[in-house]
């Protein structure tokens, strides 16, 4: 699913109206009413992943009282994490981010300067998603099991605090996290929230 936020429903209890999107204007200055939520809502998430709830309940699993993304299927006792990518796309996406936070922010004065140095240069932005880059892998090493004498002892302490809430699927964690798969990265942030 790559726009899961525009499968959600907006409940009855919301009126949430917008501005008419470029190129589907009819020249009026007339706002559209939206019956579905759009990305950057700040509900959305909420909404999307009651969504999904509704969708699991209905298919016979229940959410996991100590983690809302691991629902279990009682009849059939199977257990079921829901992954949800929240991939950054890379440098080309976080500039197009960066354009896109730029066209649609008022509030920043020389908004127009800086949107035709990065379209004149995209690389004007690389120190910046570098940094980001930097923190997202400097949080991972501060966030390493406290009191483990290497990496074998971390692992295994991921697995007890994971299974002490009923997770007990298998998965090899890497010293270097780009070596590892999406899903075993999603395993280890689990463990981080226990």
């Amino acid at each position: 699913m790559v726009t899961a936020f525009l499968n959600s429903k907006i409940p009855d209890e919301y009126e949430i109206y917008c501005m008419q999107p470029q190129g589907y204007s009819d020249g009026t200055k007339r706002v559209w009413k939206l019956n579905q939520a759009l990305y950057g809502l700040h509900k959305a998430p909420l909404w999307w992943f009651e969504t999904l709830v509704k969708v699991m309940k209905d298919a016979g699993f229940v959410p996991m009282s100590t983690e809302m993304c691991l629902f279990k299927h009682e009849k059939l006792g199977v257990l079921v994490l829901i992954y949800v990518e929240n991939d950054d796309g890379g440098f080309s996406v976080y500039v197009e981010r960066q354009k896109d936070r730029l066209r649609s922010d008022d509030r920043f004065r020389g908004r127009a300067k800086r949107l035709a140095e990065i379209e004149a240069d995209p690389e004007c932005l690389w120190s910046e998603w570098d940094l980001e880059q930097f923190k997202q892998e400097e949080q991972r090493y501060y966030y390493r099991e406290r009191g483990c004498q290497g990496f074998r002892d971390y692992v295994e302490a991921m697995r007890r605090r994971l299974a002490g809430h009923d997770f007990t699927q298998p998965f090899e964690l890497d010293e270097d996290p780009k070596k590892q798969d999406r899903l075993t990265t999603w395993i280890e942030y689990l463990g981080y929230e226990y």
